[in-house]
């Protein structure tokens, strides 16, 4: 089977893609500047963390006046789970694992 080769009409539209998805990854690796905001986010990325540092996935409070979100609920033993399946905190946390503190944000992606 032989291939057909492309006019210049044909490979102009592709190398125009090309230079368009070069120069989006390039900008992609050089301003983006991964962020969150919400309850569910913050919940997650504590997790993660605590996970890093801590190897589990709960919290336990230090002190009664300390102040834990709604994203959090209690068990009998006094230990905090984010409300989610942990799926996305273990997620974040091997990203953390990989590129370092603030690594789980570019999990969001």
């Amino acid at each position: 089977m032989a291939l057909k080769r492309l006019g210049s009409s044909e490979t102009l539209p592709l190398i125009l893609l090309g230079g368009l998805l070069i120069f989006y990854a390039w900008s992609l690796l050089h301003y983006l500047v991964p962020v969150t905001g919400g309850t569910d986010q913050n919940g997650y990325h504590v997790c993660a963390r605590t996970f890093n540092l801590e190897g589990r996935f709960y919290r336990k409070p230090i002190d009664k006046l300390e102040f834990i979100g709604s994203m959090w609920v209690v068990n009998d033993r006094g230990e905090y789970y984010p409300k989610y399946p942990p799926l996305y905190p273990l997620l974040a946390a091997g990203m953390n694992a990989l590129l370092g503190p603030g690594g789980g944000f570019y999990a969001t992606l």
